[in-house]
């Protein structure tokens, strides 16, 4: 079952910029999909589609199988439950006056009959709930706490990670998720995800420039190039003469091979 499905979806923007042209993309149950192209291919619009902070100008987009209009505020509810986002800097989605635990239970405020897949049973309190969220994705209760100014871009990244996962979506959007953070700590993050993914059984769009964090973590690659999609194959199809010469300057630039 398709997760979610976009179908010949455009977006321009002003000054007849073409971020995406006709793209199609389709995400199964417990699959990750790579998204990868350098800066101004349309990655971040694509990003900001599949969550909704953008219009898309034509196409159809669906969840689950039902064809979801933004505009209209159930559907957006319904989307917004079941697709959520890890954007590249955590610091953006995290109020400074906020202690974590109540910036990681936020989304569920406006889901509140809302029992997420993770609790096994029905907790004492919200803060109870942030604990179990931080636990997920390896944070110590002590930082229920702390303020996001105490934490590092790592701990911040996991914090924005509990934050996404805190609705059980079935669907993880992750624009760029490591790219501003050293090597040790992007890996730390890649292999969460990871683990996540498979203890929850989520969906991934992993957007990325990073072909190596791609490979890492994609089943299926999708390259994009000046908003066009020019490639799509399985993981082990990625040194078959058949690929997009686009992609093989990709890989050749990655010093993947």
């Amino acid at each position: 079952m398709n997760i979610i499905e976009l179908t010949d979806v455009s977006k321009t923007y002003e000054r007849n910029v073409k971020a995406l042209k006709q793209f199609s993309l389709s995400v199964q149950e417990g699959e990750c999909v790579g998204v990868i192209g350098e800066s101004g291919s349309g990655k971040s619009t694509l990003a900001k589609l599949l969550v909704g902070l953008e219009r898309k100008d034509q196409g159809d987009l669906s969840i689950l199988g039902s064809t979801v209009s933004l505009q209209n505020k159930k559907e957006k509810a319904y989307f917004r439950q079941h697709v959520q986002m890890v954007f590249q800097d955590a610091t953006s989605v995290l109020n400074p006056k906020l202690p974590i635990w109540k910036s990681v239970i936020e989304p569920l405020e406006n889901f509140k009959k809302l029992k997420p897949r993770y609790l096994d049973k029905s907790p004492d309190s919200a803060l109870e709930i942030a604990k179990v969220l931080l636990n997920m994705v390896g944070l110590d209760q002590q930082y229920l706490q702390a303020f996001p100014d105490d934490l590092s871009g790592g701990q911040k990244q996991r914090v924005g990670i509990a934050r996404a996962i805190s609705l059980s979506p079935k669907l993880l959007i992750c624009d760029e998720p490591t790219s501003s953070l050293d090597v040790t700590v992007q890996k730390q993050i890649l292999l969460l995800l990871k683990e996540l993914q498979q203890k929850n059984q989520m969906s991934i769009v992993f957007i990325s420039h990073d072909i190596r964090a791609v490979v890492f973590m994609c089943e299926r690659i999708i390259v994009l190039k000046d908003g066009e999609k020019v490639d799509e194959f399985l993981i082990d199809d990625i040194y078959s003469n058949e690929r997009h010469p686009y992609t093989k300057i990709l890989i050749k630039a990655a010093s993947y091979k």
